[in-house]
Order: structure tokens, then C-alpha cells, then sequence
């Protein structure tokens, strides 16, 4: 960024002083379609006389970013230096995870690395990608798979365009929370459920979401 500001030469003029600084932003993209599947088992840990309910799950997810053409504005003063893309999963607790995941995408394959935060992602996995152009569109298609093993709840947050979300589960009890709730199927027992989440950003209005949160971060709690 060039600052450029009015002073005094030593004959009193006025003169104009131009000064260079290095201002760094992030620019951000949600999926515009997500899809993730999975089977959610519980069992039963003991320790003395206490007992937890546990669960694992084998997590499966798809989905496709856009990014548009010039998808940077020009800048008015100064230059804009391409940093390297970053794919970004959130995960609120990264010690449930059990697998290294890998990446596909764009027809690669890369691994995850521990860290990825972001604007209303405090904890996470990442994995690089490299200096995306923008003198080009790219449509961007992904797949991996997440395990985790965790206790009490499983929480997704819909950040796709288009969101859904199925998960089959052998707890025969179980409850929903959050602004969503699922189209459940009856079972023809009670050894488990079905449910299943389906979120456009009609309603989620996801995009004005997180928007916000990269605007001011206290706004990051809806998000």
C-alpha cells in the first residue's frame, strides 16, 4: 500500500510524500457445494464404577469450490502479491481426530497438516495449495475422509452453498440440536437412525455470515 500524505520542504512548500508499508489480508471462499456422509458408532469406556458413551465415525466428504476470474480487485495505490491458498477444515477439538487425512483435489493428492486457522476457525487441519492465479477461473472439486472419535456430540456447521449431511448411527436415543434439524426416516427398529441435513444458503445465508465475521471477529459466534 502507498500512503501518500502533504508536508513542508525546508522553504515551507508544500510537497507530496510517498510511503510504501506492507499490509497483509486474507481472502477467503466457501464451498459452493458441500456433501458429507458417514456411519456414527457409540460404545460404552468403564473405569471403575463410571462409565462414558463414546463414539466414532468414519467421515466422508465432498464438495466443489469456484473461484471466479480476477477474483482480486486491482489496487487503487501499490501492488498485490499472491500468497499461497490454504484448504482449511475446522475442527473444534483436534485431538478426536484418528487418521492423517489426505486431500484430492483439482485431480492431486496432498496430506494434511496440523493448524489451519482461519476468521472464526480457531483449530483445524490445512493443506497447501500453492498460488492459485486469478487471471483464471477455477472450479476446484475435493474429496477426503476424517475419523474421529469423540464423546456427548458431533456438531457440523453448513458452509457450503449447498449443504447436506448424512449420518447413520446405531444410538437409538438420540437428540438434535441447532438452528437445523434433520428429515429423519423411522427405522424399521430401534438399533439405531438415519438422519439427514439438507442447507442452502436461502436459509443459512452463509456467505453474509461469514462476511461478517472477517469484517469483526466478535460477529464470529453465529458463524
Amino acid at each position: 500500500v502507498i500512503d501518500v500524505s502533504t508536508v513542508k520542504d525546508t522553504k515551507g512548500n508544500d510537497i507530496e510524500k510517498r510511503e510504501a508499508r506492507l499490509v497483509n489480508e486474507t481472502l477467503a471462499f466457501l464451498p459452493e457445494s458441500l456433501a458429507i456422509s458417514g456411519k456414527l458408532d457409540t460404545f460404552i469406556k468403564k473405569r471403575g464404577i463410571y462409565t462414558a458413551r463414546l463414539y466414532t465415525t468414519l467421515l466422508q466428504f465432498k464438495g466443489r469450490f469456484v473461484l471466479p476470474k480476477n477474483y482480486v480487485a486491482e489496487a487503487q495505490d501499490g501492488t498485490i502479491t499472491l500468497g499461497k491458498a490454504q484448504f482449511i477444515v475446522g475442527i473444534a477439538d483436534a485431538r478426536g481426530i484418528k487418521n492423517v487425512p489426505i486431500l484430492s483435489i483439482a485431480e492431486e493428492k496432498m496430506s494434511f497438516q496440523a493448524g489451519g486457522t482461519a476468521p472464526g476457525i480457531l483449530a483445524g487441519v490445512r493443506a497447501d495449495l500453492g498460488v492459485l492465479s486469478d487471471t483464471a477461473g477455477h472450479t476446484l472439486d475435493f474429496n477426503f475422509n476424517l475419523e474421529l472419535q469423540g464423546m456427548e456430540s458431533l456438531w457440523f456447521v453448513p458452509t457450503g452453498k449447498n449443504s447436506v449431511v448424512n449420518i447413520d448411527s446405531n444410538w437409538p436415543h438420540p437428540s438434535f440440536y441447532g438452528r437445523y434439524l434433520p428429515d429423519l426416516k423411522d427405522p424399521a427398529d430401534t438399533a439405531g437412525f438415519p438422519a439427514k441435513w439438507r442447507v442452502s444458503d436461502f436459509s443459512s445465508n452463509i456467505n453474509k455470515t461469514y462476511s461478517d465475521c472477517m469484517d469483526t471477529n466478535d460477529k464470529c459466534a453465529a458463524f
